[in-house]
């Protein structure tokens, strides 16, 4: 029995600089991956590098998603080959790369997430990834269907940002300001003038390259003022985040 490859509509999207908008995941929970599936977001970033997702429990949280036409991003907790080999074996095909400081890292990145000779990533004839072989022309169509946003979160990604920008296969760039504004020297202000001067500086040299470029923030103010600025994809919620503060509303509500 055969399958028919499956196309990755958040690749496709994103190198239109169509607009879309995500969900930041840290639950390692498929019942509420389901639910943020359901909700209308076009991706959920399952973040594996501050939250307990691992290989194990992504594999739910993957199948989740099957109900919706929510597409799936991973940020795994390093620039490491290994941790790309078996993500892209249970199914995964976006990623974001974190703290990519210079060519030769988004190098390594993209070629890890690619077959010989493309790339290093080890081959297994039978996985999640390919519908444990049964899908239609997998290894000769996976390669360009791999999506790789690298993340520039630190001073020394931004001097280096114009050489990353251009490695073939990196296909967005993500801006991390938490981790770029303490690099900088502003830990815990994202809104310093200096971080806000960086960030500006990420999107013109983007635009100059025409590079989707895209965040995370869950201040609808700022969401507007990015995408004004011109950013296509950007996470403005998050699933332990939505659920924290609607809890503790509630709770004001009833206590002291």
């Amino acid at each position: 029995m055969k399958y028919p490859f499956v196309e990755n509509q958040f690749k496709t999207r994103l190198n239109a600089h169509e607009l879309t908008i995500g969900c930041w995941s840290s639950s390692s929970s498929h019942v509420v991956t389901e639910l943020v599936g359901l909700c209308g977001f076009d991706w959920v970033m399952f973040d594996c590098e501050h939250s307990p997702n691992d290989v194990s429990n992504l594999v739910p949280q993957l199948m989740a998603l099957k109900g919706s036409t929510t597409s799936a991003l991973v940020r795994p907790y390093w620039n490491d080959p290994v941790l790309f080999k078996r993500l892209l074996d249970i199914g995964c095909t976006n990623f974001l790369v974190p703290m990519v400081e210079s060519r030769e890292e988004a190098e390594r990145a993209v070629a890890a997430t690619r077959y010989p000779l493309g790339g290093t990533r080890g081959l297994a004839v039978s996985h999640r990834g390919n519908y444990f072989g049964m899908m239609d022309d997998y290894l000769t169509r996976i390669n360009d269907n791999i999506g790789v946003i690298v993340q520039i979160e630190s001073g020394k990604g931004v001097e280096n940002l114009e050489e990353i920008i251009q490695v073939p296969g990196v296909d967005g760039i993500f801006i991390g300001p938490s981790d770029l504004s303490s690099s900088l020297g502003y830990l815990g202000n994202p809104g310093h003038p200096e971080v806000v001067s960086a960030i500006a500086h990420i999107i013109e040299t983007c635009r100059k390259y025409g590079k989707p470029v895209g965040t995370v923030s869950f201040d609808p103010r700022a969401v507007e003022q990015y995408i004004a600025q011109g950013m296509s994809f950007v996470a403005i919620a998050s699933d332990l985040g939505v659920l924290k503060n609607g809890l503790l509303s509630l709770t004001a509500k009833f206590k002291d």
